[in-house]
């Protein structure tokens, strides 16, 4: 599923901000035919009475899409509508999920106890008018009236158990689609005692509830997008692999947990200035050009393939890069800035979480996890015993129980099934937090 990212859904929410006194001006002064046939609705005046209808909706509307960007403004928006119908009691649930009726905002009197909230969880689940209204169109917006007679009404158990206690008598209310096949409930309630519901409530209501959807549904997106742009983020951080975002001047845009790692403990490849380097003059100049060409493939100047290069360092496996072509997909063409994303592996760099991990998932012992880690690394035996300080036949004894053990027959094959599990996967005990850019680290070559 493609999600837009924060700021991408930032750019709408604006938007739809500035249309929505028009909006709501042509709700209110031009409803269309199918709309009146539908709610049975007289003709709009247009004058002081619209005015003063736009008036008293307006800072809901403003409400509604600030609680896109701030769930916490939700909770005041139940008490907002209460008072622009005139009313004491509202609640704003989605029905149909999972996990039941979800209140999203309620009124203080639907603010129940938690001694009681299985009695409350049962009506809100039994909801009569709910039950009702769900035979009548989406969007119809309805009173308790034209669902039954109040006699009638009086008699129900919902009446008698739920409503009664609460002080809720008149309704009126509208039922919406909400996203993942469940349905949004907007009721507004009033005392016995008061006037019941009449048109001009119903068209005030049918005004507003498009609003209520949208901001709803806005707030899905977000959330949604939120949590994929936080669970993307913390993959990265959890992976081996170095990540890094860079522009055109080799400026180091971002960087993961594994390549600030990697940077700061390489000799060979370096960050000054903000600027990604290789102390090695040839192969820095290769780099700078590959940059180069990955941030023109991702402004679509030219299509070049994905290179790859090698850094050597002495005595040791070399550090291998791949370059390739990003630009930020939530963005438009002319705002969203080319630049590329190299992935940096060291075959030395084992996460710490590596040997835990393989006795937790092949049942090895700690010395035999040891080995398998290192044959991982690519490693030979000889280089492990004289690191271990250990005679190289008890490498090769640990070595082949932990063969046995992981269903391997070859050197080569562990170090394929250690390479490619999830061992290299680290797991901290809370949240990552958010790493900042690689501190600057001097050449190596300096004087």
């Amino acid at each position: 599923m493609k999600t837009k990212t924060f700021v991408g859904l930032m750019e709408e929410i604006p938007l739809l901000t500035l249309r929505q006194r028009k909006q709501l001006q042509k709700r209110l002064d031009e409803p269309n035919g199918q709309q009146q046939k539908r709610l049975n609705f007289s003709e709009t005046p247009v004058g002081s009475k619209t005015r003063q209808q736009e008036d008293r909706l307006s800072p809901i509307i403003n409400l509604l899409y600030d609680a896109v960007l701030n769930d916490g403004q939700w909770q005041g928006i139940a008490a907002a509508i209460a008072k622009a119908f005139d009313s004491t009691s509202v609640v704003l649930k989605i029905c149909g999920g999972p996990l039941g009726p979800q209140l999203t905002s309620v009124t203080d009197n639907l603010r129940i106890s938690a001694r009681e909230q299985s009695w409350a969880d049962h009506w809100h689940r039994n909801d009569l008018w709910v039950e009702r209204s769900a035979l009548l169109d989406t969007g119809q917006v309805f009173t308790s009236r034209s669902l039954m007679p109040d006699a009638q009404f009086e008699r129900t158990g919902f009446y008698q158990d739920w409503t009664r206690r609460l002080d809720i008598y008149h309704m009126v209310g509208v039922l919406f689609p909400s996203g993942h096949g469940e349905t949004g409930v907007l009721g507004v309630h009033r005392i016995r005692a008061a006037d019941p519901y009449g048109e001009a409530d119903r068209r005030q209501l049918y005004a507003l509830f498009p609003h209520v959807r949208r901001a709803l549904a806005l707030g899905d997106r977000l959330r949604e997008s939120e949590l994929a742009q936080s669970a993307s983020l913390e993959a990265l951080e959890r992976i081996e692999t170095g990540v890094l975002v860079v522009d055109a001047s080799c400026t180091v845009l971002y960087a993961n947990r594994a390549a600030e790692w990697l940077l700061e403990s390489s000799l060979e490849i370096r960050v000054q200035g903000q600027r990604l380097g290789i102390d090695d003059p040839s192969l820095n100049n290769r780099l700078a050009r590959l940059i180069r060409e990955a941030e023109q493939t991702a402004a679509g100047r030219v299509h070049l393939p994905s290179p790859a290069m090698a850094v050597a360092r002495s005595d040791r496996l070399p550090i291998t890069l791949l370059v390739a072509p990003w630009r930020a997909t939530w963005a438009p063409a002319d705002i969203a800035q080319p630049a590329a994303m190299i992935f940096i592996r060291d075959p030395e760099i084992s996460a710490s979480a590596t040997n835990q991990t393989l006795r937790e998932l092949f049942g090895l012992t700690r010395a035999e996890a040891v080995i398998a880690t290192a044959i991982g690394e690519g490693q030979s035996p000889e280089r492990i015993a004289a690191a271990l300080g250990v005679g190289l036949g008890t490498v090769h004894t640990h070595l082949k129980k932990a063969l046995a053990k992981t269903g391997t027959s070859r050197q080569g094959a562990l170090a394929a099934l250690v390479a490619r599990s999830v061992a290299g996967i680290s797991i901290p005990a809370v949240p990552l937090p958010v790493r900042e850019r690689p501190r600057d680290k001097p050449s190596a070559n300096r004087s």
